[in-house]
């Protein structure tokens, strides 16, 4: 069977299979399903052996898994926590119970350097957590993952550090925990470790929990523990009250300044809230919690990149017709840094509206970077969630099969990709690189779907959205490194695949199976200018198809090193044929260039 007409049974497994719905009679095509495989028939993305990369540190398994609902398996993640299963990947018991391994850390989240040595933390089994925020709360079970729902997969994060010279990591959770009650309680309340920074020897990790930001500090030169801190509303630090912020995600070093953005609503935006802010850290090793704020959003920030004198954040949630993201460019500050009088004179430069036509379609900012001369910028979509907008935004829309197929592929986008410059000028120019000239658009009254042009009345430059394939709905991350830009993805097919692999395995021909293999898997692409298009480096997870995405990237002792994201917590058999050996969790991969060149990680264009 061609490759081709391989892809197209995996798209309409996906579409048909993968939602629960059977397939039309006659295998007739709506309108819906004809754009989609229209778009997305070939795909055909030239790829680049320039890089080649080694594995260097991976999730361990560190709970052992019984049943759903069984108490033991989270007793036997206490009794190893913040270490690992003794046993390994082998047979694993409790109390005279026999199990199997299971390993929760499940993304390489929070990532920094100081020096040589690389930190960063973690978050547990985030696949569950998100179903969970999705609404789905039952059980689920296949083969490589399990969620035990309501609750009940919540596990702490760890923080590690990773030594570049010696290629050897070392735990640092344990820092914390010997500190005392009060740190090891803000660590264990803590979901996961969404980011990091460092600066003048401090090293910073920010997390989420529910109560609010929760970030911990350690001296980047003697490895010790700081402190640690929780921005809920209500700690008090020398007489003040800290703000309440409820999320943090990506820190920025420029000019030998660092800043952070954090939400500072939850909002009932698309995607996010509709507050935040941008700090600029002013702290020391005797006073790591030291902020000022220079930047005021509507919207919860995303993603900084430094560009042309100026910071740009891309954000979760934005003002009203913002349909889930916009971009804000700060004063221009050059060699300089910003201060608190900046905090009020930033600009809105783009929202998601200004292309997209169907409410249902919003999504939150991914990635952004300057490079060569362009800032480029994207989207990012939870696959499902734009789904479940349309439900909320039309509540009286059909729900027949073939209308439920039409509304998810009506509001479904993959990861979208624009560049501009000169913001905020008469000259601001914006092109669509990976999109679609025309976007499916909804219409209540008559409850059908219709094709209309973007709102940027333009074609894509280089592709279709997802850069290409249909089930990239991240631009996880943008790094540049050895003068050409890298872009990591998430891809979604292994969530669908491996699924549909188990409930229908004996019905579907092998070389589907191994087919889809060779495109599950995060992406790893570069570009090399402006004037070129992107090659890939990797279309399958480099090289485990179970890690769904590049998280974050980072350049240390003159290579590359990438962290991924892999929630497959009962991927642990090394010897599985089914699976060829893959296994599930994060993992940390170092990259080099084949010319042996050492790179750099400069933050301007």
């Amino acid at each position: 069977m061609h490759a081709k007409a391989i892809l197209i049974m995996i798209v309409a497994l996906t579409v048909l299979l993968g939602l629960g719905f059977a397939p039309p009679a006659c295998g007739q095509q709506s309108p819906m399903q004809q754009y989609w495989t229209n778009n997305y028939s070939t795909f055909n993305f030239p790829t680049s052996s320039d890089y080649q990369w080694q594995v260097l540190a991976k999730a361990q398994p560190d709970e052992c898994f019984f049943s759903v609902g069984d108490p033991n398996n989270l007793a036997s993640f206490i009794a190893n926590y913040p270490g690992n299963l003794s046993t390994g990947y082998g047979p694993c018991s409790l109390d005279g119970k026999t199990g199997q391994p299971k390993v929760n850390q499940a993304y390489l989240w929070g990532l920094t350097k100081h020096g040589t040595d690389l930190w960063f933390g973690t978050i547990a089994n985030t696949l569950c957590l998100v179903m969970e925020g999705l609404g789905v709360t039952s059980p689920l079970q296949e083969n490589t993952v399990v969620c035990e729902g309501a609750g009940k997969d919540l596990r702490p994060p760890r923080i590690f550090r990773f030594d570049t010279n010696q290629n050897q990591l070392s735990e640092m959770t344990s820092l914390v925990l010997a500190k005392g009650s009060l740190h090891a309680d803000r660590l264990e309340s803590t979901i996961g470790l969404r980011s990091a920074g460092s600066n003048n020897g401090v090293v910073i990790l920010g997390g989420i929990s529910p109560k609010g930001v929760t970030m911990f500090a350690f001296n980047g030169k003697t490895k010790q523990f700081i402190d640690s801190i929780v921005y809920d509303g209500t700690t008090v630090v020398g007489g003040v009250t800290l703000p309440a912020y409820s999320n943090i995600r990506q820190w920025l070093k420029i000019n030998g300044e660092l800043y952070v953005g954090v939400a500072t609503s939850t909002g009932s935006g698309l995607f996010g809230g509709t507050g935040g802010a941008i700090l600029h850290w002013i702290g020391n090793t005797t006073r790591p919690f030291q902020f000022e704020t220079v930047g005021s959003v509507q919207g919860d920030p995303a993603y900084l990149a430094h560009f042309k004198g100026r910071l740009f954040v891309s954000t979760w949630g934005g003002p009203s017709g913002s349909l889930g993201t916009v971009l804000y460019m700060s004063p221009e500050f050059d060699g300089g840094k910003l201060t608190t009088a900046d905090a009020g004179n930033w600009t809105l430069v783009w929202r998601l509206s200004n292309y997209e036509v169907e409410p249902s379609a919003g999504a939150a900012g991914g990635a952004i970077m300057g490079f060569d001369g362009w800032l480029y910028f994207t989207t990012m979509t939870p696959p499902g969630a734009q789904l479940l907008q349309f439900s909320q935004m039309y509540p009286n829309a059909p729900t027949d099969t073939t209308s439920m197929i039409d509304n998810f592929l009506g509001s479904y986008r993959p990861t979208e990709v624009f560049r501009g410059k000169n913001f905020g000028s008469s000259k601001q120019k914006i092109e669509l690189l990976y999109g679609s000239k025309l976007l499916p658009k909804y219409n209540p009254s008559s409850n059908t779907w219709s094709l209309v042009p973007n709102n940027l009345n333009q074609s894509p430059k280089w592709g279709f959205a997802g850069y290409n394939n249909f089930f990239n709905s991240y631009t996880w991350w943008m790094h540049k490194y050895n003068g050409e830009l890298f872009i990591g993805t998430f891809d979604w097919s292994y969530l669908l695949f491996e699924t549909l692999f188990d409930q229908y395995g004996s019905k579907i021909p092998p070389q589907v199976i191994n087919t889809a293999r060779s495109f599950e898997g995060a992406d790893m692409l570069m570009l090399d200018s402006s004037s070129d298009t992107p090659v890939a480096i990797s279309l399958d997870g480099m090289g485990n198809f179970s890690n769904y995405g590049i998280r974050t990237m980072i350049t240390a002792n003159g290579n590359m090193y990438l962290g991924t994201a892999n929630p497959f917590n009962l991927l642990t058999n090394p010897n599985s044929s089914q699976y060829d050996g893959k296994l599930g969790g994060w993992e940390l991969i170092g990259m080099w260039s084949n010319d042996n060149s050492s790179g750099s990680d400069n933050d301007d264009d």
